[in-house]
């Protein structure tokens, strides 16, 4: 099975736990916070960016968006700033990884929202004004214009392309696959160490036990005095002994820790990406559809045929805008579940 099978797999099988997950996750406060930070930063700067436009005024929330203006690669950089300070080294190449990735994939939802926004703006001002104000007694030059608009204008969701995102989602579960295996085999390591721990133990009562038998009867009493020594010199060594013992054990502990921290944030963002993969690739093919009969429009200039068009645009509307709002919610919810899994492992870093 290669990794494309494994991975569709994996999701087939936790599909419905991750689907009630979603539907808890946009009840959360800290989803409304990021979801209305957002808003807030697009709607300032589409009133401030049309402050003398008319127009762009009455429409202001269909504006195209500006880089600047929705930089949730700076909140992410924000939030593990909080964190991890930056002089703070990572314990496992693997981290490394992982803080690589997981930014990536903010930028992959920031570039994603951008289109999603152009998309919704693109769709409100070529077709939805179109099927709004077309009557029977309209004129229709008007309407012909929008569609030619909108058929000569570029798919925003062209620009994440289904190739990117498989890419995308074949480098997190192999990192996923690759963390789950050092996870692994340090537990191992663990449960070896600590087995092996008790039976030396067992082992070192047996022969000091022994030992002490024989020497009861071969040992003068003079020979007390420099057992006394010894056995205090071992008593230090013991203890010195169990320090660099606990130490270590606490070291792996805490390496076991950032790995599954790290492994539970790479799970939950490859199921993301396989949602909002789905979703893409069906308002593409919608969009080009739309597109297609749009410039069908255009070439034909059949007044009933546009009429025909245009009524089954308005009917279809409703559905296609809530696929843009389901894909925006889950673009937020994405960006919120990589905050958080950074945050988690950030700290299991420094604690």
């Amino acid at each position: 099975m290669n990794v494309k099978e494994e991975r569709e797999s994996s999701l087939r099988n936790k599909a419905p736990s991750v689907n009630h997950e979603y539907l808890e996750a946009f009840r959360t406060k800290s989803y409304v916070e990021i979801y209305d930070k957002v808003q807030t930063q697009l709607a300032t700067a589409g009133a401030t960016r049309n402050h003398n436009n008319k127009e762009a005024t009455r429409n202001n929330s269909l504006q195209h968006p500006h880089y600047q203006e929705c930089d949730l690669l700076q909140l992410c950089h924000e939030a593990l700033a909080d964190e991890l300070p930056h002089q703070q080294p990572s314990p496992h190449p693997l981290l490394d990884e992982y803080f690589h990735v997981s930014l990536e994939a903010c930028r992959t939802c920031e570039s994603l929202l951008q289109n999603v926004l152009r998309t919704r703006t693109d769709y409100h001002r070529n077709i939805a004004t179109a099927t709004a104000g077309l009557s029977a007694s309209a004129e229709l030059g008007p309407v012909y214009a929008k569609f030619a608009s909108f058929s000569a204008s570029r798919n925003p969701l062209s620009r994440v392309s289904q190739v990117r995102f498989n890419e995308a989602q074949d480098c997190h579960f192999s990192l996923l696959r690759r963390l789950i295996s050092a996870r692994r085999k340090l537990k191992r390591r663990m449960r070896l160490l600590g087995f092996l721990k008790k039976a030396l133990g067992v082992s070192l009562v047996v022969g000091y036990a022994a030992f002490a038998l024989a020497s009861a009867a071969l040992i003068a009493v003079h020979c007390a005095v420099v057992g006394l020594a010894l056995a205090s010199l071992s008593l230090f060594g013991g203890v010195s002994k169990k320090a660099m013992a606990s130490r270590n054990k606490n070291k792996r502990t805490r390496a076991y820790a950032q790995l599954d921290a790290a492994a539970k944030g790479v799970y939950v963002l490859v199921n993301d990406f396989d949602t909002m993969s789905r979703l893409v690739g069906r308002l593409y093919d919608e969009t080009e559809h739309n597109r297609a009969i749009a410039e069908l429009c255009g070439r034909k200039q059949n007044d009933e045929m546009l009429r025909e068009v245009v009524r089954g645009f308005a009917a279809h509307e409703g559905w296609f805008l809530e696929q843009l709002k389901e894909l925006e919610q889950h673009i937020y919810l994405c960006f919120l579940n990589i905050i958080r899994s950074r945050r988690m492992v950030a700290q299991e870093i420094i604690n």
